[in-house]
């Protein structure tokens, strides 16, 4: 069988399926709403998605006789008049059946939407907003899509059926570009639809293969269908096997559309004997003795719908397994865990145990014992305890005390409503072993007491006068059934002498940020202002003002070769969708009083985070080497040579290290003020250098090269701003628990997306001047440094005073980096934690002073490694924080105190194999100077490994994690 009339048999025979599922979904809505004139929207949608199918069909076999230009040149130079005109039939037909295949699949996505806004009625807000998003971004994209296709990859239109083409304008037969842009917006928006359902179907009365069958329905066969089809039309451009797929997608979208709504005619075909249009009479397969088992799944769900857009598959839900969900219309899921094998509060005694941390706070826990313990238990400790959910922890404010401490004494008072208790306490400890211990004596009905407080109050009374204290009782008691969970609460074997007496001096003494990674409770925070609000934005600002993404700019035109134009587009459009992913993870902070990291442990598990923090680490060292070795190249550039680069990196370096390890408060002082003079001395950039931009300037690649450059440069410039995701909380703790998650989204999108925009452009400018001024070509063979001192070069003395503090400006983008880099450090373990973070930030000053030694010949081959390479693991990390948080956990929220407790945070094997299964899909696209994947040399060198990256691990997370909460419970 030839291929056309192979493609005619196949292309009819999934007309003749797809009409088929049409007729079945209509028969079936009929007989669920009684009339024809009841149909919703959605039914005369797919009516009319049917009738683009079958003008995709149409024009596919008439593609296929007639031909098109899409040809290789030699063929079109010998093509006969009437093999001419045939070519230009087949060329406008190519152009109508696009249009047919675009219209198609996005009406097919429309009807979906319509399914799930109406099976999220009565759920919960977010899911509903949900829903509206992915309605947004499918209509937004389609029209994007459909205008860019017909109006700007090819100009004028009637290009597109000229034969021969146009050398100049091959994408006018090979859809090259329009193929990339509607892929990534079709495989976008089918991974949007494939996880919509996932929280439906997880509350849905199926068993658990049908919901794994669901889940496949719901839009993986259509991914699959559309990368294939992309495939064979990248891999193989002057053959016509991709029209098998392009038919074969638009009849899997079909199916996908429909047999969701198919199963009551199905159900009549197969003889089944229930009424379908009566949800009542859904079938149950009762186990073997015909009946359910008490507290089954099953047995709960008799008698519900499984597609039914009532409130009743949003049942009351009660497993064995000690999990129970109870949802309402109003409230959406939520979901409580009882623990139902937990020892008795009331039976158990509980050890209290007190600390004086620093000589400022006074720390109480109650901790549960085995076995009943002496009257008085001595607790010598020197580290505050954790929270979690086997202690109680309560934080005193306490006054500073450098004498007498072992006449230290009071007790404490436990009020509530009708009685009060007093508990003594003294100091017994050696004051020259163990300067700040204190005991504390047992009552062994202290702890169910506490627990039973409507409001509890803790006073301290000490023998001291003139001090008083204030308590907050910072966990609601919760059951669990080992009293050392955490990490935290068997510290290492550490004395309290040299090192830390050390560091409590340093700290005083120079006034150092003293605080890790410990949370940063509410009553702790500053209060809410429009002056801190501003302040924060300012930060990004400032932070991103620097010559390191300066030097980001010039990859468009110089290593990319495109031009001024196509650089300026997609460098806007990467840094706004990079800076969106930055600021979600930025909205934790106020939240949580947690650093991003310690955040990531709720998302990923204690252990597993690890991977990420140690990542994090390296790709906040890395920037702040690279802030250095092009703070060097221009200090050196101005100095005219006297100066070498080594010693400039160690001038930014130091300056770095300084401000990096005082902490917060120098930090934000810097940044405030920082950016006013980048401003100006940019601003003098483009006054001076502005005449020789070339904003005419081409693309000097073109074909199937000029798109994939145009991925790759977007993709760097998404790659940078998104890479502060890892550390963006970080900058936030400080912020008030009740700071709108809005607020803090827009206010850090404002901040990177001005910064980075402004440099970006100024540095696709001076890439676009290097052609035609041989002055800035030779500046630049020597460093990027040496161009931005040529550039002010017209200026003489007040030009290199200005490249000075171009130069210096880099401080305010590596100070952040080391200040996150240092908390990463605690994070990795107890033993790194037990090392103050000045000492952190100084060690991670050092390997950077080192790194960029020894990298500060080789700036752009460092540079394009190490960000394409670092923005991989972030965007996986982002991917799998958006579906646990909103897929998993909704509004069940997060127990911010136990950021220590093995036992609280998730296990996190399904983050774990998503996030190594998304590495895998990084490797296989991504495109690098040592290693090009398979997938990006079939689409010309593109940089595909983020994208195919986060599709992997997206894809692959929800169905791993519902099957560890089943079998973890957490």
């Amino acid at each position: 069988m030839d291929f056309l009339h192979k493609l005619l048999v196949e292309s009819w025979v999934l007309w003749v399926l797809g009409l088929f599922v049409v007729v079945c979904r209509l028969i079936s809505r009929r007989m669920k709403l009684r009339k024809w004139s009841r149909l919703a929207i959605e039914d005369y949608l797919m009516v009319f998605a049917f009738v683009n199918f079958t003008g995709v069909v149409v024009s596919i076999n008439e593609v296929a006789e007639k031909g098109s230009n899409y040809m290789p040149a030699d063929v079109a130079a010998k093509l006969t008049p009437d093999g001419r005109q045939q070519a230009i039939i087949g060329s406008k037909m190519t152009f109508v059946l696009e249009i047919f295949a675009l219209t198609c699949t996005w009406t097919i996505k429309a009807c979906l939407l319509f399914l799930y806004a109406r099976l999220t009625q009565g759920t919960s807000i977010r899911q509903k907003w949900a829903v509206r998003f992915v309605s947004a971004f499918c209509a937004v994209t389609y029209i994007v899509v459909t205008f860019m296709f017909v109006f700007f990859w090819c100009s004028p239109t009637p290009e597109y059926w000229s034969v021969p083409v146009n050398p100049k304008k091959m994408q006018c037969a090979t859809y090259y570009n329009h193929m990339i842009f509607a892929t990534a917006c079709n495989i976008a928006s089918d991974i949007m639809l494939i996880l919509l359902p996932i929280p439906i179907v997880i509350n849905i009365s199926l068993p658990k293969k049908r919901k794994i069958g669901l889940c496949c329905v719901f839009g993986l066969v259509q991914i699959l269908a559309a990368v294939l089809n992309r495939y064979y039309n990248f891999s193989n451009p002057n053959s016509y096997v991709f029209l098998y797929w392009y038919v074969a997608e638009g009849g899997v979208a079909l199916w996908v559309g429909n047999l969701p709504l198919c199963w009551p005619v199905l159900r009549l075909a197969i003889g089944s004997k229930g009424d379908s249009t009566d949800p009542s009479s859904y079938p149950n397969t009762p186990y073997r003795n015909g009946s359910y088992p008490e507290g089954s799944a099953r047995r709960r769900t008799q008698g519900l719908h499984p597609l039914s857009s009532k409130p009743s598959i949003w049942a009351k839900l009660e497993d064995e397994d000690g999990v129970r969900t109870d949802v309402s219309p109003e409230q959406g899921s939520q979901i409580e865990l009882v623990d139902q094998h937990g020892p008795d509060l009331l039976q158990r005694p509980y050890r209290a145990e007190a600390k004086i941390s620093n000589l400022k706070t006074l720390v109480i826990s109650f901790k549960p014992q085995p076995t009943p313990i002496p009257w008085t238990t001595q607790a010598c400790m020197h580290e505050l305890f954790t929270v979690n959910e086997r202690s109680v922890t309560f934080r005193l404010p306490f006054p500073s005390v450098r004498s007498n401490r072992d006449s230290l004494h009071g007790f404490i008072i436990c009020k509530t409503k009708t009685n009060s208790v007093c508990i003594p306490f003294f100091n017994s400890c050696n004051a020259t072993s163990l300067p700040h211990g204190l005991c504390v004596p047992c009552i062994h009905f202290l702890f169910p007491l506490l627990f039973n407080f409507h409001t509890a109050a803790i006073d301290l009374i000490m023998s001291l006068p003139t001090h008083t204290a204030e308590a907050t009782h910072e966990k609601s008691a919760t059951v669990s059934s080992s009293p050392t969970g955490d990490e935290s609460s068997n510290p290492p074997s550490i004395s309290l002498s040299s090192f830390q007496k050390l560091n409590n001096r340093i700290e005083g003494l120079a006034g150092l940020e003293a605080r890790g990674i410990e949370r940063v409770l509410p009553e702790e925070r500053q209060e809410a202002s429009s002056a801190a609000d501003l302040q924060v934005a300012v930060l990004w600002f400032s932070a991103n003002l620097s010559l390191n993404n300066l030097a980001t700019g010039l990859f468009g035109p110089m290593v990319f070769g495109l031009g001024f134009l196509d650089s300026a587009l997609l460098a806007v459009f990467g840094t706004i969708l990079g800076a969106c992913s930055t600021a979600y993870m930025a909205t934790w902070g106020p939240q949580s009083g947690n650093r991003t990291m310690v955040v990531l442990r709720y998302f990923m598990g204690y252990w597993p985070s690890k991977l990420p923090t140690f990542l994090n680490i390296v790709l906040m060292v890395g920037y702040a080497t690279i802030d250095c070795i092009i703070g060097g190249q221009v200090l050196s550039a101005v100095s005219g040579g006297t100066m070498t680069i080594l010693v400039g990196v160690i001038v930014v370096a130091i300056v770095s290290w300084v401000v990096a390890v005082f902490g917060m408060r120098i930090f934000h002082t810097y940044e405030r003020y920082a950016w006013i003079a980048q401003v100006v001395v940019l601003a003098v950039l483009i006054g001076v250098a502005g005449p020789s931009f070339n904003a005419a300037a081409k693309p000097t690649v073109s074909g199937n090269v000029l798109a994939a450059s145009r991925l790759s440069f977007f993709s760097l410039c998404f790659y940078v701003p998104n890479s502060w995701a890892a550390a963006a909380s970080d900058f936030y703790v400080y912020y008030p628990e009740r700071t709108s998650r809005l607020k803090v989204f827009l206010l850090t999108v404002t901040g990177l997306t001005v910064s980075f925009t402004l440099v970006y452009l100024i540095a696709i400018g001076l890439a676009t001047g290097i052609v035609d001024n041989k002055a800035w070509s030779d500046a630049n063979a020597i460093s990027t440094g040496a161009l931005i001192v040529e550039a002010y070069s017209p200026l003489h003395g007040f030009g290199n005073f200005c490249s000075v503090i171009i130069a210096l400006g880099v401080i305010a983008n590596s100070t952040p980096s080391l200040y996150s880099a240092s908390l990463g450090c605690q994070v990795l373990g107890r033993y790194t934690k037990a090392v103050p973070r000045w000492a952190w930030s100084t060690v991670m000053s050092v390997i950077t002073l080192v790194l960029a030694m020894a990298g500060r010949e080789s700036l752009f081959v460092v540079f394009q490694n190490f960000v394409s390479l670092m923005g991989y693991w972030v965007m996986l990390m982002i991917c799998i924080v958006m579906e646990e948080h909103w897929f998993f956990r909704g509004r069940q929220g997060f127990d911010w105190t136990a950021w220590e407790d093995k036992n609280y945070l998730p296990i996190g094997l399904a983050a774990l194999a998503s996030f190594i299964i998304g590495w895998v899909g990084a490797i296989l696209g991504m495109s690098q100077v040592w290693y090009i994947g398979p997938i990006s040399k079939a689409a010309s060198n593109a940089d595909l490994g983020m994208w195919l990256g986060c599709g992997f691990a997206i894809i692959v997370f929800p169905v791993l994690r519902y099957f560890e909460l089943k079998i973890y419970k957490r």
